[in-house]
């Protein structure tokens, strides 16, 4: 049993946040200069006719020709997948038609066969 005198501890506590340590601090910041530097180089090393309207109006076009050519193989898809379920439900109507064939021949024959035995 718990004393008046125990407390709870809540589940979510609001933590203070710790101090960064100044040697953290210089790495993130030697990291992120490094970065930088790094990218701002590479973007400088782009060819000069390097047109960034044309590039976004071809990436454009690819982006869209992409999905047109997805929706259409999803649409081929779609019909493989309604002839392959139309043919497993046909195979499952004639099998069941066939069953039910031999069920109404195997009365008939057992009526029959009762027939001659009760006019005998």
């Amino acid at each position: 049993m718990m004393n008046s005198k125990e407390k709870f501890k809540p589940i979510f506590k609001k933590q203070r946040k710790k101090r960064k340590s100044n040697v953290r601090l210089l790495l993130e910041i030697v990291i992120m200069l490094f970065v930088g530097l790094n990218l701002s180089i590479f973007i400088n090393t782009l060819p000069g006719k390097f047109v960034f309207v044309q590039f976004i109006s071809d990436t454009w076009i690819d982006l869209s020709k992409g999905v047109v050519l997805l929706f259409e193989s999803l649409i081929n898809i779609g019909a493989v997948v309604i002839i392959l379920l139309l043919l497993i439900s046909c195979l499952i109507l004639i099998i069941g038609s066939i069953s039910r064939i031999l069920i109404l021949i195997k009365r008939l024959s057992n009526k029959t066969k009762r027939n001659k035995y009760q006019n005998k």
